[in-house]
């Protein structure tokens, strides 16, 4: 009797099993991006309160392996660790014991590896295709070859730089915040001047250089403006072009594809299109510019109907001409083609050049199309046309505008059509 009560007691009595542990858990990540070597601090829970064999992975690029961070601090709820080199955008994970977080997303910038040049913290100016760093922008420059690449990590550069017409790609580790990388104007001239070297003009063939995610400011002097380019043709996107004493940026006998970018508190036009140039300008935030003619964008001498200087979905307002042109100035025989602009809050201040407070068309053989445009609230204080004005002989074709609210006057000098004939 005793064995079996003996089995049946013991029976009852079995140790439970030991408890599972949760799973660690993220909360947040901050900040959420940033390039190799950034801290970045991880908050949430079930981390442990010692490191041990945990870890803490960042996405891979490609195929590869899961990248593992170091480790700055550990906690039950904290911890830090350093964006590693190798790792790309996507998923943050944290292992304790063998059990995954939640993922959660972290934008990675290009990556620089380790200097085989020269070494120190001031070494941010990399050309990935010689595998180099450099303590400036210009010698990294001075340096390169045609086809070559170069990314400047985040930081202020007191540069006036100079392209030596050299067909090459300068760009910031973060192209998508432009205000975290800075060249500032450090003397008279251009902050960024791209000229060609000989007399081979590039002007018609395809841009194969390009000037990417910079904050370009403070240009100074004679010809102070914060890109210049001659002869050349130059992909300029996605910068912020602002308080340059000459205008944003200026194209003569050259092409320019300008995209992307934020031109802003120049004093001079904020994109100047001259002298056989051609341009593709669009999607760009053109805004408080004060110029001569053409506060916003100004075109002279440039375009032909074959091939006319396109400005297309941009935002051009608040802009200032102290003569004609508030927001868009053609003229000196140009051929322009505005299309699905949004044209607003520009003034043109003197009659001298007719007005134009939106847009101004000016002399002879100067022609533009004008289409697919809102253009509102614009003034021409001492001339007509608060919206368009075309005048001195210029012709335009206008179809499929909403133009209204301008003063004087929605339009002078053309016939504006409700649509646009296919």
């Amino acid at each position: 009797m005793s064995f079996f009560l003996l089995v049946f007691v013991s029976g009852c009595f079995q140790s439970p099993a030991p408890p599972q542990p949760a799973p660690p858990e993220i909360t947040s990540i901050s900040p959420d991006r940033g390039c190799a070597g950034r801290t970045v601090t991880i908050t949430g829970k079930n981390f442990g309160e010692a490191q041990g064999e945990s870890r803490v992975t960042f996405a891979p690029c490609g195929d590869h392996p899961r990248v593992e961070a170091e480790v700055l601090s550990w906690s039950d709820t904290v911890i830090e660790v350093k964006v590693p080199c190798g790792a790309c955008s996507g998923d943050v994970v944290v292992t304790v014991n063998g059990l995954d977080s939640n993922g959660v997303a972290f934008t990675v910038c290009v990556c620089l590896p380790p200097p085989e040049l020269v070494s120190g913290p001031t070494d941010l100016v990399y050309n990935t295709t010689q595998k180099k760093y450099y303590t400036t922008i210009q010698e990294a420059i001075d340096e390169a070859e045609e086809g070559d690449e170069i990314v400047v990590s985040p930081g202020t550069y007191h540069e006036n730089i100079d392209f030596n017409g050299k067909n090459i790609t300068l760009r910031s580790t973060d192209p998508d915040h432009p205000e975290r990388t800075v060249i500032e104007g450090s003397g008279e001239g251009p902050v960024v001047t791209f000229v060609a070297e000989s007399e081979k003009k590039l002007r018609d063939t395809l841009p194969s250089a390009a000037l990417q995610g910079f904050t370009i400011q403070n240009a100074s002097g004679n010809n102070g403006v914060g890109v210049y380019l001659e002869g050349v043709s130059l992909i300029i996107e996605q910068n912020i072009i602002t308080k340059n004493e000459d205008g944003g940026i200026y194209v003569e006998d050259g092409y320019a594809e300008i995209s992307g970018n934020t031109i802003t508190e120049n004093t001079g036009s904020g994109i100047a299109v001259t002298n056989g140039a051609s341009a593709y300008i669009h999607d760009n935030t053109i805004t408080g510019n004060t110029g001569g003619d053409g506060g916003g964008i100004y075109v002279s001498g440039s375009g032909t109907t074959e091939n006319p200087v396109r400005i297309s979905n941009n935002t051009i307002t608040g802009n200032t001409a102290g003569l004609g042109g508030g927001g868009i100035f053609v003229g000196g025989g140009s051929d322009a083609e505005i299309s699905g602009n949004t044209i607003t809050g520009n003034t043109a201040e003197s009659g001298q050049n007719n007005g134009g407070g939106g847009i101004l068309v000016f002399g002879s053989n100067s022609h533009a199309y004008i289409s697919g445009n809102t253009i509102k609230n614009n003034q021409a204080s001492s001339g007509p046309g608060g919206g368009i004005a075309v005048t001195g002989g210029a012709t335009a074709t206008c179809c499929g505008n909403i133009i209204e609210n301008n003063t004087p006057d929605d339009v002078s000098g053309v016939t504006c059509d409700t649509g646009c004939a296919s």
